[in-house]
């Protein structure tokens, strides 16, 4: 799976909610919050920066607790998420089902200007990362990203 759709997938397990994690109420207010469609502004992995052409045409767009990440329009991955606001930080888990892949783990949190930040573990790993952070070999993958379509 080539890097920049990681990175959507990231974005995306923060964003859903099925298997509802944390309290019901809790969940469908931040799942309320998440959905819209989100440009990807920014994403590195093992502390390398993605080229900018890479990740300027990337959607997110999430529903419910379905994510699907475009790229110049064109579907390149859709799946479910599931998500904890109670947290600290708060945790998300993507599962992919097209293409199928293996569940990322990882956590999530809000900026002041509305952003959100996604930092996954590399796909099948259980444990979340511990900071908003990439360094080289963890596999780990940030993600920042700006709604840019209705709630």
């Amino acid at each position: 799976m080539p890097r920049t759709s990681r990175m959507v997938v990231a974005f995306g397990v923060l964003v859903t909610g099925s298997g509802l994690l944390a309290s019901d109420d809790a969940t469908r207010k931040e799942l309320a919050r998440l959905e819209g469609t989100w440009r990807v502004v920014a994403s590195e992995k093992d502390g390398a920066e993605a080229p900018p052409d890479d990740i300027e045409s990337m959607t997110i767009s999430v529903a419910g607790d379905s994510y699907t990440v475009r790229r110049e329009g064109e579907v390149v991955e859709e799946g479910t998420l599931r998500i904890d606001p109670t947290r600290m930080p708060r945790s998300i888990d993507a599962s992919p089902s097209k293409p199928e892949g293996k569940i990322q783990r990882g956590g999530y949190e809000w900026g002041e200007d509305g952003a959100i930040r996604i930092c996954f573990a590399h796909p099948g790993e259980e444990d979340r990362p511990a900071r908003f952070s990439t360094t080289e070999g963890t596999g780990h993958t940030l993600t920042t990203a700006r709604r840019i379509g209705p709630k």
